[in-house]
């Protein structure tokens, strides 16, 4: 499954049934769904493209469908990025299974507004853009900027890719990163050291110099405002994933892709950065799962931690922890305990099963946890004892 992530449009007209807010896939359909929100365009071989929302009120996820004759059918256009009433998205025009190079790929950027919804070409050259390089900045005079930080093998180098609407130019410049962040406040155990940043995902703070944040989600992140004449990178610490750094006897562990367990936004009615961190309570049990042939996991437990960071300056003490929330600690209200079962989030227990094997929240394996605009927080879920069942879905914890 893809990735579910959140996306604020603009606020909808009085007595309108279109949501203010929806989930959606970050992987698009193709197809064909006109209604209100249709917009079209060409594509760079000169076929017509169009662009649509199926729209569906949270917690079911809104459909995006896209179409065009020239368009790669074995490779769906997918989602880059989204913020306010913008969506960055990629569109295989190519006949192949993949496309490593990026040549094939024509870029657009949508606007999903209630009156007139527009669709507009990215113009090529153009970098490869991907979802852990690029991000959309929206700018109060209607207009907006792509920027795209990509690394260019050299440690603490980057190149800066900026496309401005009102020019529909390209400009790309070299930056290094200002005081590059050397040091931690503890020691980084073997097992979890890194030694250079790695992008995990972009954010969109805005402001007057249109300040964008590319994120390492166990390390820091870039900040960048890139509006301003000269852009300059400056690296900005974020909470550790200390947990992790104490297994194995203090020696840590391989800490993976953060996506599956940190996620990150801007909350702009709040002017702040907030983190939260997924711990997992798991174990590996001598069982086979019967639908991919893999070791199961067994989950006991799952907790979420977020912090808050107002300031967003170079010191991890900006940092606050707000809240703990484990998920053994979580009531369920019996009103709602049927429907949840229905879904398969839940369930009763079998004939002859001790109750200790029901499924409950605690028991589910969870991962990246998404934080929206919204200030709520949407999960990839499997509803079996296996990280590699088909069967999964999301949900939302307020």
């Amino acid at each position: 499954m893809s990735t579910t992530k959140a996306s604020s449009s603009r606020r909808p007209r009085r007595g309108s049934r279109r949501p203010a807010n929806v989930l959606f896939n970050t992987e698009a359909v193709v197809g064909i769904h006109n209604s209100s929100t249709t917009a079209e365009d060409r594509t760079r071989n000169g076929k017509a493209i169009q662009v649509s929302f199926c729209l569906k009120r949270p917690p079911q996820p809104s459909t995006l469908y896209v179409y065009s004759s020239d368009l790669n059918r074995s490779l769906p256009p997918e989602i880059l990025y989204s913020v306010d009433d913008l969506l960055l998205l990629r569109v295989n025009m190519g006949s192949g299974p993949w496309d490593s190079c990026g040549k094939d790929y024509d870029y657009f950027v949508y606007r999903a507004d209630s009156t007139r919804p527009s669709l507009e070409l990215l113009r090529r050259p153009h970098p490869h853009l991907s979802s852990s390089s690029a991000g959309l900045l929206p700018r109060p005079d209607g207009h907006y900027t792509v920027a795209a930080l990509n690394f260019t093998g050299t440690v603490h180098q980057f190149e800066l890719h900026l496309f401005h609407s009102d020019t529909s130019t390209w400009i790309s410049r070299m930056l290094s990163v200002d005081a590059p962040l050397e040091d931690f406040p503890v020691k980084i155990p073997r097992n979890c050291g890194r030694l250079f940043h790695h992008t995990t995902t972009v954010i969109t703070i805005g402001g007057e110099g249109g300040t964008m944040g590319w994120v390492d989600l166990w390390r820091d992140i870039l900040l960048c405002d890139v509006l301003v004449g000269q852009p300059s990178l400056r690296s900005m610490p974020i909470p550790l994933p200390l947990v992790e750094m104490s297994y194995n006897n203090g020696r840590g562990i391989e800490l993976g892709n953060p996506a599956q367990r940190r996620g990150i936004a801007f909350i702009r009615g709040k002017g702040c950065l907030r983190l939260v961190h997924l711990e997992i309570t798991e174990e590996c049990v001598p069982e086979i799962d019967d639908e991919t042939g893999l070791t199961s996991i067994r989950v006991d437990d799952w907790a979420l931690t977020t912090w808050s960071n107002k300031e967003m300056s170079s010191s991890l003490e900006d940092w606050h922890k707000e809240s703990v929330v484990k998920a053994s600690s979580i009531a369920i209200d019996p009103a709602i305990s049927q429907v949840l079962e229905d879904t398969g989030l839940l369930r009763r227990p079998r004939e002859n099963e001790a109750a200790t094997e029901w499924q409950n929240l605690q028991n589910l394996s969870m991962s990246r946890p998404l934080l929206a605009s919204v200030v709520k927080i949407s999960f990839t879920w499997w509803p079996g004892r296996s990280l590699c069942t088909r069967r999964h879905g999301f949900f939302l914890l307020t």
